[in-house]
């Protein structure tokens, strides 16, 4: 059932060392998203996209539909891939009991749950926390794992709700793999999947702080680390389309969107630090900032936390024997503040889009906003608030017009700019180029209210129009196409 940390590090260090056949120049790739209110697969042959379909769920939080999805979405594909990768929500966890073939789920933590925790199971959280901060190691986060939605509150409050005791915890993304690859699958997930768990991919282990709140043996019961790209074993389900695909760790649905947003930018390179600040920032319903940084940088009281990511995942044709100084640091926040303020405000993509032409490229706000969801409470990025409320009053506006000016400048200036400020406080380094996903992207005049509030931050003096360039991101470079990505690149 279970190999024991050392014996399965051991398992998955000879697996990654099994010798693979070499692939043919030219294959087609997997990826698959599992997201907040559906699932996407998009196959690629080497870059390019060359199929894609998508299917919504009743409900994102019931494991037997991330399932069906998965049935769905990969039967009847067009060509049969050789090489397959996943992406799933950050820190959704649940309880399964391994003694089912299928890992039946016990419990589930969505990553927007906050579970509230009953009194001695809160008394051991908060001294774990406080000798968690006596004994801090410099640059490792010791708090995101334990904040209201952190990792570490939601294994507590899974494995106090099952009467099972061998259960175990799974990231969503290791469950679905899990029914793929069934009794060849390891216990493991990928370090960014398992960050607000409390692992350490420097230290290969879970921090100290997780261990004393889940207990000594209780860390037994999480899987274990792997880098994006670890080889995981190939299908042999006779009757699937996806029998003989090898399947490769992914990552976390914002990574392998950063994954595939940046991959027209980073191709044959010989230095990915020479991309450090590098960023990618998606405006939907949510904002949500990632930039490449050779430091890690952390401050869980602004939101800011670091993934770690394997150059030859985030770089075309870099060399796999490359040396791990090569990886980076993907440094970043998510806000709640985003593009739904505007569904809330009901703003149609009809009356968006011909307000926004009228919006003065220069233009001054009439109030200072920061546009948070309306009847809602918290902000995570760049500062960590749970009282938090926005300040949009829609009744003070005599036009539609200055309202939408004022949402907009409020959101590039209150949360965008002041996110890059703080990752830059912190050590990070200031963006060399952005790049937008997400609906918001499609706004040209939000585009240069944001260039120019950013330009005018970084060189306050210069003349130059844009110095730094903000720009969309290329199309379909979603996701399940950063998943199908790390598919490719790990297989070659």
């Amino acid at each position: 059932m279970y190999l024991g940390y050392g014996l399965l590090v051991t398992s998955i260090l000879l697996t990654m060392a099994t010798p693979l056949t070499a692939p043919s120049k030219s294959f087609v790739s997997a990826g698959l998203d599992f997201g907040s209110s559906g699932a996407r697969i998009s196959l690629i042959r080497d870059s390019d996209e060359i199929y894609s379909r998508s299917v919504k769920y009743d409900d994102y939080a019931d494991p037997a539909e991330w399932i069906s999805a998965l049935h769905t979405l990969t039967s009847e594909l067009p060509t049969p891939p050789v090489a397959l990768s996943i992406s799933s929500t950050s820190n959704s966890l649940l309880a399964v009991d391994p003694s089912t073939p299928t890992l039946s789920p016990l419990a589930v933590s969505m990553y927007d749950d906050a579970p509230v925790l009953p009194s001695d199971l809160l008394q051991r959280q908060q001294e774990a926390l406080q000798k968690g901060e006596l004994d801090a190691v410099e640059g490792v986060d010791y708090q995101t794992p334990f904040a209201k939605t952190g990792g570490a509150t939601k294994a507590l409050a899974l494995l106090s709700s099952t009467s099972v005791p061998a259960s175990l915890i799974y990231p969503q993304s290791s469950y679905i793999l899990h029914n793929l690859l069934l009794s060849s699958m390891p216990f493991t997930a990928d370090w960014n999947n398992l960050m607000k768990l409390g692992y350490d991919p420097t230290a290969h282990d879970y921090i100290d702080a997780v261990k004393n709140c889940l207990g000594t043996d209780a860390t037994q019961k999480l899987p274990s680390g792997a880098p994006t790209g670890t080889y995981l074993g190939t299908i042999d389900t006779p009757d699937t389309s996806l029998k003989g695909c090898a399947v490769y760790l992914g990552s976390t649905d914002s990574i392998c969107a950063f994954i595939g947003a940046l991959s027209a930018s980073t191709q044959s390179l010989s230095d990915p630090s020479s991309l450090e600040g590098l960023t990618v920032t998606s405006l939907g319903t949510t904002l949500a900032t990632k930039m490449l940084s050779k430091r890690r940088v952390y401050d869980a009281s602004r939101g800011v936390y670091s993934h770690l990511l394997p150059a030859n995942v985030l770089f075309e044709s870099f060399s796999c024997s490359a040396p791990s100084t090569a990886n980076l640091w993907l440094a970043g926040g998510a806000s709640q503040a985003g593009c739904r303020i505007l569904r809330d405000l009901e703003f149609s993509p009809e009356e968006l889009a011909h307000l926004s032409t009228q919006i003065p490229p220069d233009m001054t706000p009439t109030n200072d906003l920061y546009p948070l969801p309306l009847n809602s409470k918290g902000e995570r990025f760049p500062i960590a608030n749970d009282s938090k409320q926005t300040n949009v009053d829609p009744s003070k506006y005599e036009t539609r017009l200055s309202l939408l000016q004022d949402v907009l400048f409020g959101i590039a200036n209150n949360v965008e700019l002041e996110g890059y400020k703080i990752l830059n406080e912190l050590g990070a380094p200031t963006p060399s180029r952005i790049l937008t996903s997400g609906g918001g992207s499609n706004n040209d005049q939000w585009t240069v209210i944001r260039s120019r509030l950013i330009n005018s931050w970084l060189d306050p003096d210069s003349d130059a129009d844009s110095p730094i360039s903000v720009s969309k991101a290329p199309p379909s470079r979603d996701a399940a196409f950063g998943a199908a990505l790390i598919a490719h690149r790990s297989h070659n």
